[in-house]
Protein backbone atom coordinates (compact mmCIF):
# COMPACT_ATOMS: atom_id res chain seq x y z
CA UNK A 1 0.00 0.00 0.00
CA UNK A 2 2.83 2.53 0.25
CA UNK A 3 2.63 3.83 -3.45
CA UNK A 4 -0.76 4.86 -2.51
CA UNK A 5 0.28 5.90 1.29
CA UNK A 6 2.94 8.06 -0.71
CA UNK A 7 0.38 9.44 -3.03
CA UNK A 8 -2.23 10.77 0.32
CA UNK A 9 1.02 12.81 1.69
CA UNK A 10 2.10 14.18 -1.46
CA UNK A 11 -1.45 15.53 -1.53
CA UNK A 12 -2.31 15.94 2.26
CA UNK A 13 1.66 18.15 2.52
CA UNK A 14 0.75 20.48 0.14
CA UNK A 15 -1.94 21.71 2.39
CA UNK A 16 0.33 21.89 5.39
CA UNK A 17 2.84 24.68 6.07
CA UNK A 18 4.76 22.04 8.91
CA UNK A 19 7.75 20.70 6.78
CA UNK A 20 7.45 17.05 8.07
CA UNK A 21 9.19 13.69 6.19
CA UNK A 22 8.14 10.16 6.60
CA UNK A 23 10.56 7.10 7.00
CA UNK A 24 9.99 3.52 7.09
CA UNK A 25 10.79 1.08 10.09
CA UNK A 26 14.46 0.81 8.15
CA UNK A 27 14.68 4.67 8.60
CA UNK A 28 14.49 4.72 4.67
CA UNK A 29 12.74 8.02 3.50
CA UNK A 30 8.91 7.22 2.39
CA UNK A 31 8.68 11.02 1.98
CA UNK A 32 11.67 13.78 1.88
CA UNK A 33 11.00 16.88 3.47
CA UNK A 34 12.80 20.52 3.74
CA UNK A 35 14.23 19.96 7.33
CA UNK A 36 16.07 21.61 9.85
CA UNK A 37 19.11 19.42 11.52
CA UNK A 38 17.62 19.97 14.84
CA UNK A 39 13.82 17.78 14.21
CA UNK A 40 12.00 15.94 16.14
CA UNK A 41 10.58 12.38 15.50
CA UNK A 42 7.80 9.51 16.61
CA UNK A 43 6.11 6.89 14.93
CA UNK A 44 3.08 7.09 13.34
CA UNK A 45 0.62 4.07 12.77
CA UNK A 46 -0.41 4.76 8.66
CA UNK A 47 -2.68 2.66 7.51
CA UNK A 48 -1.75 -0.51 9.74
CA UNK A 49 1.55 -0.38 8.72
CA UNK A 50 4.67 1.62 11.59
CA UNK A 51 6.68 4.21 10.07
CA UNK A 52 8.43 7.63 11.86
CA UNK A 53 7.46 11.07 11.35
CA UNK A 54 10.08 13.69 11.14
CA UNK A 55 9.05 17.46 11.70
CA UNK A 56 10.60 21.03 12.55
CA UNK A 57 8.45 20.86 15.60
CA UNK A 58 8.74 21.08 19.70
CA UNK A 59 8.32 17.15 20.85
CA UNK A 60 4.91 18.01 22.50
CA UNK A 61 3.49 19.51 19.31
CA UNK A 62 4.27 16.70 16.71
CA UNK A 63 2.18 14.37 19.10
CA UNK A 64 -0.74 16.84 17.96
CA UNK A 65 1.02 16.79 14.64
CA UNK A 66 1.02 13.09 14.29
CA UNK A 67 -2.47 12.46 15.28
CA UNK A 68 -3.66 14.78 12.94
CA UNK A 69 -1.34 13.42 9.69
CA UNK A 70 -2.53 9.77 11.10
CA UNK A 71 -6.25 11.07 10.81
CA UNK A 72 -5.62 12.85 7.94
CA UNK A 73 -3.62 9.85 5.75
CA UNK A 74 -5.71 6.88 7.35
CA UNK A 75 -9.31 8.57 6.19
CA UNK A 76 -8.69 9.28 2.36
CA UNK A 77 -6.84 5.66 2.31
CA UNK A 78 -10.21 4.72 3.74
CA UNK A 79 -12.57 6.33 1.03
CA UNK A 80 -9.83 4.94 -1.93
CA UNK A 81 -10.35 1.72 -0.36
CA UNK A 82 -13.82 1.35 0.34
CA UNK A 83 -14.46 3.00 -3.08
CA UNK A 84 -12.53 0.16 -4.67
CA UNK A 85 -14.36 -1.91 -2.69
CA UNK A 86 -17.33 -0.81 -3.75
CA UNK A 87 -16.77 -1.18 -7.60
CA UNK A 88 -16.46 3.20 -7.69
CA UNK A 89 -12.92 3.59 -7.68
CA UNK A 90 -9.52 2.89 -8.95
CA UNK A 91 -7.68 -0.51 -7.29
CA UNK A 92 -5.02 -0.18 -4.71
CA UNK A 93 -1.80 -1.02 -5.62
CA UNK A 94 0.46 -3.23 -3.52
CA UNK A 95 -2.00 -4.65 -2.02
CA UNK A 96 -1.07 -8.52 -0.13
CA UNK A 97 -1.45 -11.25 -2.42
CA UNK A 98 -2.67 -13.53 -2.01
CA UNK A 99 -4.93 -12.13 0.82
CA UNK A 100 -8.10 -12.94 2.62
CA UNK A 101 -11.54 -10.16 3.50
CA UNK A 102 -13.02 -10.18 6.88
CA UNK A 103 -15.68 -7.72 8.48
CA UNK A 104 -15.39 -7.17 12.07
CA UNK A 105 -18.71 -5.69 13.99
CA UNK A 106 -18.75 -4.92 17.76
CA UNK A 107 -21.53 -3.11 19.82
CA UNK A 108 -18.65 -1.14 20.78
CA UNK A 109 -16.81 -0.19 17.67
CA UNK A 110 -14.38 2.92 19.53
CA UNK A 111 -13.22 0.14 22.53
CA UNK A 112 -12.96 -2.27 19.05
CA UNK A 113 -10.98 0.19 17.11
CA UNK A 114 -8.27 0.87 19.89
CA UNK A 115 -7.94 -2.19 20.75
CA UNK A 116 -7.14 -3.64 17.56
CA UNK A 117 -4.40 -1.32 17.16
CA UNK A 118 -2.79 -2.75 20.14
CA UNK A 119 -2.90 -6.05 19.32
CA UNK A 120 -1.25 -5.60 15.44
CA UNK A 121 1.60 -3.69 14.42
CA UNK A 122 1.45 -4.73 10.69
CA UNK A 123 -2.22 -5.04 9.91
CA UNK A 124 -4.60 -3.67 7.07
CA UNK A 125 -7.48 -2.65 9.02
CA UNK A 126 -9.97 0.40 7.72
CA UNK A 127 -13.53 1.58 9.03
CA UNK A 128 -16.46 1.33 7.11
CA UNK A 129 -19.22 2.62 8.43
CA UNK A 130 -19.83 0.62 11.97
CA UNK A 131 -17.82 -1.88 10.77
CA UNK A 132 -13.98 -2.72 10.20
CA UNK A 133 -12.91 -4.38 7.01
CA UNK A 134 -9.82 -6.23 7.43
CA UNK A 135 -7.34 -7.49 4.80
CA UNK A 136 -5.01 -10.69 5.65
CA UNK A 137 -1.98 -12.03 3.71
CA UNK A 138 -3.15 -16.12 3.81
CA UNK A 139 -2.36 -18.66 1.14
CA UNK A 140 -5.94 -20.11 1.49
CA UNK A 141 -9.56 -20.19 2.63
CA UNK A 142 -8.61 -22.87 5.97
CA UNK A 143 -5.79 -20.18 6.96
CA UNK A 144 -8.75 -17.58 6.39
CA UNK A 145 -11.04 -19.33 8.76
CA UNK A 146 -8.07 -20.18 11.49
CA UNK A 147 -7.01 -15.99 12.00
CA UNK A 148 -10.70 -15.66 12.00
CA UNK A 149 -11.11 -17.99 14.64
CA UNK A 150 -8.19 -16.90 16.48
CA UNK A 151 -9.02 -13.00 16.22
CA UNK A 152 -12.51 -13.67 17.17
CA UNK A 153 -11.09 -15.24 20.50
CA UNK A 154 -8.74 -13.19 21.42
CA UNK A 155 -11.26 -10.27 20.89
CA UNK A 156 -14.30 -11.65 22.68
CA UNK A 157 -11.78 -12.40 25.91
CA UNK A 158 -10.38 -8.50 26.03
CA UNK A 159 -13.38 -6.75 24.93
CA UNK A 160 -16.84 -7.13 27.19
CA UNK A 161 -18.96 -6.22 23.85
CA UNK A 162 -20.89 -8.89 21.40
CA UNK A 163 -18.34 -9.49 18.19
CA UNK A 164 -19.08 -11.01 15.41
CA UNK A 165 -16.84 -11.35 12.09
CA UNK A 166 -17.88 -12.18 8.16
CA UNK A 167 -15.69 -14.39 5.90
CA UNK A 168 -16.32 -12.92 2.88
CA UNK A 169 -13.48 -15.25 0.95
CA UNK A 170 -9.82 -15.35 -0.37
CA UNK A 171 -8.58 -13.12 -3.13
CA UNK A 172 -6.13 -14.63 -5.29
CA UNK A 173 -5.58 -11.40 -6.68
CA UNK A 174 -6.83 -7.85 -5.59
CA UNK A 175 -9.57 -7.31 -8.48
CA UNK A 176 -10.93 -10.27 -6.97
CA UNK A 177 -11.31 -8.80 -3.42
CA UNK A 178 -14.47 -6.22 -4.46
CA UNK A 179 -16.34 -9.81 -4.48
CA UNK A 180 -15.02 -10.94 -1.06
CA UNK A 181 -16.09 -7.94 0.12
CA UNK A 182 -19.80 -7.72 -1.05
CA UNK A 183 -20.11 -11.57 0.37
CA UNK A 184 -18.67 -10.22 3.42
CA UNK A 185 -21.93 -7.54 3.73
CA UNK A 186 -24.15 -10.17 2.73
CA UNK A 187 -23.50 -12.02 5.55
CA UNK A 188 -23.52 -9.78 8.05
CA UNK A 189 -26.95 -8.49 6.42
CA UNK A 190 -28.30 -12.16 6.92
CA UNK A 191 -26.87 -11.77 10.76
CA UNK A 192 -29.50 -10.78 13.64
CA UNK A 193 -28.07 -7.91 15.26
CA UNK A 194 -27.38 -10.23 18.31
CA UNK A 195 -25.47 -12.81 16.16
CA UNK A 196 -21.62 -13.40 17.78
CA UNK A 197 -19.12 -15.39 16.60
CA UNK A 198 -17.87 -16.07 13.29
CA UNK A 199 -19.93 -16.61 9.72
CA UNK A 200 -18.48 -17.24 6.64
CA UNK A 201 -20.67 -16.47 3.59
CA UNK A 202 -19.66 -19.27 1.47
CA UNK A 203 -21.22 -21.83 4.15
CA UNK A 204 -24.11 -20.04 4.77
CA UNK A 205 -26.32 -21.59 1.81
CA UNK A 206 -29.61 -21.88 4.16
CA UNK A 207 -29.56 -18.32 4.62
CA UNK A 208 -29.02 -17.61 0.81
CA UNK A 209 -31.90 -19.90 -0.14
CA UNK A 210 -34.52 -18.55 1.96
CA UNK A 211 -33.45 -15.07 1.61
CA UNK A 212 -34.66 -15.79 -1.48
CA UNK A 213 -38.17 -17.31 -0.84
CA UNK A 214 -41.60 -15.23 -1.43
CA UNK A 215 -42.43 -12.93 1.32
CA UNK A 216 -45.47 -15.12 1.65
CA UNK A 217 -44.07 -18.40 2.18
CA UNK A 218 -41.61 -17.20 4.62
CA UNK A 219 -44.41 -15.65 7.08
CA UNK A 220 -46.28 -19.34 6.70
CA UNK A 221 -43.95 -21.27 7.73
CA UNK A 222 -43.09 -18.63 10.46
CA UNK A 223 -46.77 -18.74 11.89
CA UNK A 224 -47.20 -22.32 11.54
CA UNK A 225 -43.91 -23.09 13.77
CA UNK A 226 -43.85 -19.75 15.50
CA UNK A 227 -47.69 -20.84 17.10
CA UNK A 228 -46.28 -24.11 18.17
CA UNK A 229 -42.65 -22.69 20.15
CA UNK A 230 -44.80 -19.32 21.60
CA UNK A 231 -45.00 -20.66 25.12
CA UNK A 232 -41.00 -21.52 25.65
CA UNK A 233 -38.78 -19.36 27.83
CA UNK A 234 -35.92 -17.72 27.37
CA UNK A 235 -33.83 -21.18 28.85
CA UNK A 236 -35.71 -23.50 26.36
CA UNK A 237 -35.00 -21.02 23.57
CA UNK A 238 -30.90 -21.29 24.59
CA UNK A 239 -30.81 -25.27 24.80
CA UNK A 240 -32.95 -25.67 21.02
CA UNK A 241 -30.26 -23.08 19.52
CA UNK A 242 -27.28 -24.50 21.44
CA UNK A 243 -28.19 -27.73 20.03
CA UNK A 244 -28.57 -26.88 16.85
CA UNK A 245 -25.46 -24.92 17.12
CA UNK A 246 -23.61 -28.02 18.12
CA UNK A 247 -25.05 -30.21 15.08
CA UNK A 248 -27.62 -32.44 17.64
CA UNK A 249 -24.32 -33.72 19.25
CA UNK A 250 -25.59 -33.39 22.93
CA UNK A 251 -22.55 -34.07 24.61
CA UNK A 252 -20.99 -30.99 23.33
CA UNK A 253 -24.52 -29.16 23.90
CA UNK A 254 -24.56 -30.01 27.57
CA UNK A 255 -21.00 -28.57 27.88
CA UNK A 256 -21.27 -25.35 26.36
CA UNK A 257 -25.03 -25.17 28.87
CA UNK A 258 -23.15 -26.08 31.57
CA UNK A 259 -25.81 -28.86 32.77
CA UNK A 260 -25.38 -32.46 33.16
CA UNK A 261 -26.51 -34.33 30.08
CA UNK A 262 -29.66 -36.14 31.75
CA UNK A 263 -30.57 -32.34 32.58
CA UNK A 264 -30.33 -31.83 28.65
CA UNK A 265 -32.61 -34.63 27.98
CA UNK A 266 -34.91 -33.50 30.12
CA UNK A 267 -34.99 -30.45 29.03
CA UNK A 268 -35.88 -31.90 25.54
CA UNK A 269 -38.28 -33.88 26.26
CA UNK A 270 -39.95 -30.95 27.89
CA UNK A 271 -39.37 -28.92 24.95
CA UNK A 272 -41.11 -31.73 22.77
CA UNK A 273 -43.97 -32.54 25.08
CA UNK A 274 -45.05 -28.57 24.46
CA UNK A 275 -43.93 -28.17 20.54
CA UNK A 276 -44.60 -31.56 19.16
CA UNK A 277 -41.16 -31.05 17.85
CA UNK A 278 -37.95 -33.12 18.81
CA UNK A 279 -34.81 -31.41 17.62
CA UNK A 280 -33.27 -34.95 18.69
CA UNK A 281 -34.90 -36.20 15.29
CA UNK A 282 -33.33 -34.65 12.12
CA UNK A 283 -36.78 -33.64 10.08
CA UNK A 284 -37.50 -31.80 13.41
CA UNK A 285 -34.27 -30.36 14.01
CA UNK A 286 -34.51 -28.82 10.09
CA UNK A 287 -37.49 -27.01 11.14
CA UNK A 288 -36.25 -25.51 14.10
CA UNK A 289 -33.33 -24.15 12.22
CA UNK A 290 -35.36 -22.71 9.53
CA UNK A 291 -37.72 -21.02 11.66
CA UNK A 292 -34.72 -19.82 13.91
CA UNK A 293 -33.00 -18.47 10.59
CA UNK A 294 -35.89 -16.60 9.21
CA UNK A 295 -36.29 -14.78 12.09
CA UNK A 296 -32.70 -13.95 12.05
CA UNK A 297 -33.22 -12.81 8.54
CA UNK A 298 -35.79 -10.48 9.71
Amino acid sequence: MQKTIIEILSEIKKQLKTPFAILDKKERYVLIGELKEKQSRCTVNLCGSKYVLAADLAPEQLSDFSLLLKELINRKFSEKLIAFLEGKGNAIEDLPNPCGLILVKSSDSFKLENFLESLFEEMLFVKADDAFIFIIPVGDLDELKETSFALYQSLSEEISSRILICIGGLAKEPTELPVAYMNAVKALQFASPFKVGVLNYTEMALEKLLASLPQESRHEFNIEIGRRIRGLDKEALKTIRTVLDCNLNLAEAARKLYIHRNTLMYRLDKISSQTGLDIRKFKDAVKMEIFLTLNELR
